[in-house]
Parts: structure tokens; sequence; C-alpha cells
């Protein structure tokens, strides 16, 4: 696996998402087939990062993978299956849709839809700010990372290190937060998917999605349009612990949370790495707002 290609979500309100990429200076992009009801969500050159699709109700409806080669994606495929996992290979349609060469779906042990994409397929449109920041550091390294609840992180360790080639790059164990949490990587971001299991929140539910950007005054220029476009804050600004990035938390209009960070540490695979396991979850800061709590967004 070499990146995290997109995330598609069902949203009850296309409106209110395209005023909150606005605020945090994403590409907001109605798709031709059907502008009334798909808009698609650019931060670099790729065609979208996001897949938004308006339904009755908010939910996670795939979250694509990037593999490098050809053999890479038959490498997935066939280990999937010897897993005992079911695959579906994608019709071409499909893939052209999605903007690949080949795409295949399945879900993981927790229920999780995947899709893994080869050979992108990039146009020539190139992507707009909708804010004056500096931009946002995807590209190779993919869209950013996302964090999920599941029953059993062993489990799912296991199988997106053994199935789809993902390596660990830390733990958190924080009891105060009831959080037992895993952080894999599949290139030099610190980690491209982390989960957790907790006896307070859901199993099978994502928590939050991250987008990192090259300067803190892109986070200051972020917080201020969030707040006069009265969008809720889940957090103050903190630093985490293990990947070091300096961010805070913004609730999305499908009420899970949008973390906004930059400065985050990259992790070359050169055999210097130490695995940690932590027992918190910050150096300072990230402090929540009252009464306010991240809406889990369900995917089993």
């Amino acid at each position: 696996m070499s990146q995290l290609a997109y995330v598609e979500l069902r949203v009850m309100s296309l409106s209110e998402w395209e005023r909150f990429g606005r605020a945090i200076g994403v590409q907001c992009v109605r798709r031709e087939a059907a502008p009334d009801s798909e808009m698609l969500l650019r931060i670099d050159e790729r065609d979208y990062r996001f897949w938004l699709k308006e339904d009755r109700a908010d939910s996670l409806g795939a979250v694509g993978w990037e593999v490098p080669s050809a053999e890479a994606y038959s490498g997935v495929v066939n280990r999937a299956r010897e897993w005992g996992v079911e695959v579906e290979e994608c019709d071409p349609s499909y893939a052209i849709e999605r903007r690949y060469g080949r795409v295949a779906r399945l879900r993981d042990p927790a229920g999780m839809p995947l899709e893994i994409g080869y050979a992108p397929i990039v146009g020539p449109a190139r992507f707009e700010r909708s804010r004056p920041i500096s931009g946002f550091k995807a590209d190779n390294l993919g869209l950013g990372h996302l964090f999920a609840y599941v029953p059993d992180i062993g489990e799912i360790e296991e199988f997106y290190k053994e199935v789809l080639g993902f390596r660990t790059s830390d733990y958190i164990t924080w009891p105060e937060a009831d959080i037992d949490a895993v952080f894999l990587r599949c290139n030099s971001r610190h980690h491209s998917v982390a989960f957790a299991e907790s006896s307070s929140a859901a199993p099978r539910h994502l928590e939050h999605v991250m987008l990192e950007t090259y300067e803190v005054d892109d986070l200051g220029l972020v917080l201020d349009a969030l707040q006069s476009e009265k969008f809720s804050l889940g957090t103050s600004l903190g630093r985490h612990i293990n990947d070091r990035m300096l961010s805070f938390y913004a609730s999305t209009p499908s009420g899970f949370w949008l973390e906004y960070g930059c400065d985050a540490v990259s992790v070359e695979d050169n055999g210097s790495w130490e695995i940690k396991r932590y027992s918190n979850g910050h150096t300072w800061g990230h402090a929540m707002g009252v009464g306010l709590t991240p809406r889990l967004l369900s995917f089993g």
C-alpha cells in the first residue's frame, strides 16, 4: 500500500459541506454527472480526495487505498482471499469513475468498506484553494489519516500488516481516556490509519479524518474562518505525543471530527524508528469543548 487515496461519504447536506469545505481551504467541485447530489473535495492535483453523496443519513461509503504497481494490487487481492475475505474486482467503468485503472472492493475484519486502486488517472485541472493557505501535505503521502473504533485492534492490526502491507508506528494505551490504539503507516507519514478499542465508544465507527497543511499560520486562518462561519470546534489547539502533530479538531457537518494540523514527524523506514507505547495522547492542549464529542460515523 502506498497511500490513503480517498474517502467516500454519504452526507445529509451537501450545501453545509460546501460551506465547511470553503472554510478549511479545500476546493469544492459539484460532480458534472450529478451536480445536485454529489460533490468532490480536492486538496491537491488529484481529481478528488473526498467524494460526497447526498443521502438520508450520514455514513462512511468507502475508504480508498492506492497500491504502487500491478504486482502489489494482485498481491493484496490474493492475500485477502487467502485470509478468507470476499474480494470483488470491479468492472472497468467503475474503476474509471473512481479515477483508477483497476479497483477491487473488500471489507476489513471490522467491516470497514475498502477499495484498492492501481494506476491513478490524473486530469489537467489545477487545484484551486478556496482560502489563502499554503496548501495541503498530500500528493504521494495521500489524503492524510483516519481514526476509527473497532471491536478488536489485535485482529485489525494483523490484517492491515499481513494482508495490506502496513507497518506499526506506535501504540497509545490511555486508561483515563478509555483508549487502546494502534497507529499504522504505509509511507513516511507517521500514520495513515489508526484503530482503537474503547468501552465507551461504539465499535465500527469513524471518529475523525486528518488533513495536514504546511504552515502554522494556516491553522490560525482556518480557525478564524470556522469560528466566523459558526462551525463547532471539537478541541483547542494542541500537540500530539506520538506524531508530534500540532492541530485542532472541528466538527464536520456530518458530526465526525476533522483534525486540521501541521508539523508532524516523518518516518523513514531505515531501521531507526523505535516503536513505543504511550500513556497519553498529547504533550499539551487539545482540551475538548464542554459537552462536545464527535458523532461517530457508522461503517459496520
